[in-house]
């Protein structure tokens, strides 16, 4: 990696990221526009699901607190258990399309790339191990479809999610939610500081595992000679150096996606022992007006906020190793023939003879 530590925490995309992802959505994604709508329709319906759940669940606890009434405390449940069952099918068609999306993409891109590989000269396959061709070609397209069918859906609802909770807990408490974000910055750090790390060794992983690949088939295709010559010991100490190498890298990779988890587990006990405090003297305090159910309701709203925040931020560590993979899968368009056809070269022309036998005996 060239780029400095300083350049890095900046935009968690860089130039080649962005062009990399419009690349992507131009030849791939955008044709299913409209199918994209639905689904980003379906997931604003999850989100209000659990805004209209936080509204229920406070008018529920009234009723147990104040009034008591059975009829009321069963129409809340109903309400819940249709919500929730909503939210269920919306949960089940959202990958069912996405996905479905996903592999056609995936299969034009692979289609795109044989056909490109077909067009490039002996050079590069000479220069270019086989063992990397097919790793661009099966591992790493489908790692990305996965990726883009399931990781981003869920990433987008999550986000809506975040987003909608919040709004409503704004709505009903702006100085507690104003208390309780104070560790938002914290969170954007820790970020960028699994992502830039992320980055860099999955890059090195990816290489570490190209170079394993093409050392096994190196080894299976030349197995008469290792045979012949006794070298199964020197074979099997190579590719254990290997297999170390990718341990090592990988091992670094989910190390630093491990950081994010507890830093967010911490920022959410914080959370909670401010707005546990803060609403508590709040809900002592006459000239608040709050009371025990909106409290509750509150850390119901803010647990429901950080849980898909926590995902949130283990996707932007994957789309820091899924960016690298993109990057990898469109370098091979950018490899063209080192022999080209003549600028004036045409592909039809008179085939009829221009000889001709002129006096001959």
């Amino acid at each position: 990696m060239t780029d400095t530590p300083q350049e890095k925490r900046g935009p968690l995309y860089s130039q080649a990221d962005r062009d990399n992802l419009r690349w992507f959505w131009s030849n791939y994604l955008r044709k299913h526009t409209g199918k994209l709508l639905v689904v980003l329709l379906m997931i604003l319906v999850q989100g209000v699901v659990f805004q209209q759940f936080l509204s229920m669940t406070e008018n529920g606890l009234r009723v147990i607190f104040e009034r008591g009434t059975l009829r009321e405390l069963a129409m809340v449940c109903l309400a819940v258990f249709f919500l929730f069952a909503v939210r269920g099918l919306m949960s089940y068609l959202v990958p069912l399309i996405t996905v479905r999306m996903a592999n056609q993409a995936i299969f034009e891109m692979r289609r795109d790339m044989l056909i490109h590989l077909m067009k490039l000269d002996l050079a590069y396959f000479e220069r270019t191990k086989s063992g990397e061709i097919i790793q661009r070609i099966v591992s790493q397209t489908q790692t990305l479809g996965t990726f883009v069918g399931l990781g981003v859906a869920n990433a987008v609802r999550d986000a809506v999610t975040v987003v909608i909770v919040s709004g409503y807990l704004i709505y009903k408490n702006p100085i507690l939610f104003g208390t309780a974000v104070v560790v938002l910055p914290f969170i954007i750090w820790v970020m960028n500081y699994v992502s830039d790390r992320v980055k860099q060794a999955q890059g090195e992983a990816e290489t570490a595992i190209a170079n394993y690949m093409n050392g096994i088939e190196e080894t299976v295709t030349g197995m008469r000679t290792v045979k012949i010559s006794s070298q199964e010991d020197m074979e099997v100490s190579r590719l254990m150096q290997g297999t170390k190498s990718i341990r090592d890298l990988l091992n670094r990779v989910q190390i630093t996606q491990a950081l994010v988890m507890p830093s967010i587990d911490l920022s959410s006990a914080f959370v909670y022992v401010l707005v546990i405090g803060g609403g508590g003297y709040m809900v002592l305090r006459p000239e608040f007006d709050v009371d025990g159910a909106g409290i509750i309701t509150f850390l119901l709203g803010m647990v429901m906020v950080f849980d898909p925040a926590r995902l949130l931020a283990q996707f932007f560590g994957g789309l820091q190793a899924n960016l690298v993979l993109l990057d990898r899968v469109r370098g091979l368009f950018h490899q063209t023939p080192t022999i080209a056809d003549h600028a004036e070269a045409v592909a039809e022309f008179d085939t009829r003879a221009d000889i001709t036998l002129d006096k001959v005996r």
